[in-house]
């Protein structure tokens, strides 16, 4: 039984063009949806906000509700909010517009339509009290 998948550092492939290759894309959130155990953890962490971002809301908007912030990133002293918020992201066939933030398309699709519009707005990235963790909670020297 895998009980925690550890996703840290990735690639942040900036271009839009290039975002079909960054590892977190909504076919892997599915299949990890309908994989891992109950209780399993995800550990997202990276030095890139704009990349771990993009790993956390396609968890959020691909994993079929199977997948919920851990109580340590909500509501407690100390969280991080710089960086958290998801800005507004760009509606059907944008997927260029550098100056719109952060585009989300579906490498199957091309850049036809975003494949986060529909769930807009991500609700852990809106969310006041939820925030980035100070410290890898792992124990592991990163």
């Amino acid at each position: 039984t895998i009980e925690l998948v550890s996703m840290q550092f990735p690639d942040p492939h900036f271009k839009s063009r290039h975002h079909k290759r960054r590892h977190v894309q909504p076919r892997l959130v599915r299949e990890m949806a309908t994989t891992l155990a109950p209780g399993a953890r995800v550990f997202l962490q990276g030095d890139v906000p704009e990349a771990v971002r993009w790993m956390r809301d396609m968890i959020e908007a691909h994993g079929d509700g199977c997948f919920a912030l851990a109580p340590e990133c909500i509501n407690q002293p100390g969280l991080i909010r710089n960086e958290w918020e998801t800005r507004q992201l760009l509606l059907e066939g944008d997927c260029d517009a550098q100056e719109h933030g952060e585009p989300f398309c579906d490498q199957d699709e091309g850049c036809e339509k975003s494949i986060l519009a529909p769930q807009l707005p991500l609700g852990w990235s809106i969310d006041a009290t939820a925030g980035w963790l100070p410290e890898n909670p792992l124990g592991v020297p990163t």
